[in-house]
C-alpha cells in the first residue's frame, strides 16, 4: 500500500513538478515594445470628454461626465436620479488606462470644493478592468470584467456641462 502511494507521488511530481519551477517552454517577447501604435491610437480615442445617460436596474437613471486627459488622469461628474425623486450628485477622480482590449481605471479619492478626499489604495473595489466592445471618435461601449455592467458614453464638446441640452 505504501509503495502504491509513494509511486503514485512520484508520478504526480514527474508529470506536474516541472512546471512549477518558474520555467515555460512559451516563448515571449524579451521586453515590451517602447511604442505600439494601436495602443497610442486608443489612448487618443479615449482621450477627451464623454457624456452617458443610462438607466438604473432599481428604476432610476445614471447621468455622467467622464473627463479623460492625456496624461492619464480621470474626472467623472455624476447625477444619479432614484426612482424616489431623490438625487445623488458627485465627482471622482483617479487613473485610467488601456492595455488591449482592456480599459482600466483606479479610482483615487472624491471631488468636492476643489479638494480631493483619498480612497484606500489598499482597497479592491477601487480597481476596475473592462471590456472595450466599440471605441471610435463619437462611441465608447465597454463592459465591467466584475458587474457585467454595459456603459455606453458619447463624446461631447469640451464645454459640455451635465443637465446642457
Amino acid at each position: 500500500m505504501k509503495k502504491n502511494v509513494f509511486l503514485s507521488v512520484l508520478l504526480f511530481v514527474v508529470l506536474f513538478g516541472c512546471s512549477k519551477n518558474g520555467t515555460s517552454t512559451d516563448e515571449i517577447v524579451a521586453l515590451k515594445e517602447l511604442e505600439n501604435l494601436e495602443e497610442s491610437k486608443k489612448w487618443a480615442l479615449m482621450t477627451g470628454k464623454w457624456y452617458g445617460n443610462q438607466p438604473t436596474k432599481s428604476g432610476g437613471r445614471r447621468e455622467h461626465i467622464t473627463d479623460r486627459y492625456a496624461d492619464g488622469t480621470y474626472k467623472i461628474t455624476y447625477r444619479i436620479y432614484e426612482n424616489t425623486g431623490a438625487l445623488k450628485e458627485g465627482a471622482e477622480v483617479g487613473y485610467w488606462g488601456v492595455s488591449g482590449p482592456i480599459y482600466f481605471s483606479i479610482f483615487k479619492g472624491w471631488l468636492k470644493d476643489g479638494k480631493v478626499t483619498p480612497a484606500l489604495s489598499s482597497n479592491p473595489y477601487n480597481y476596475d478592468a473592462y471590456l472595450i466592445i466599440i471605441l471610435n471618435d463619437k462611441e465608447f461601449k465597454y463592459k465591467h470584467l466584475s458587474s457585467g455592467n454595459v456603459y455606453t458614453l458619447i463624446r461631447v464638446d469640451s464645454e459640455y456641462q451635465l443637465g446642457s441640452k
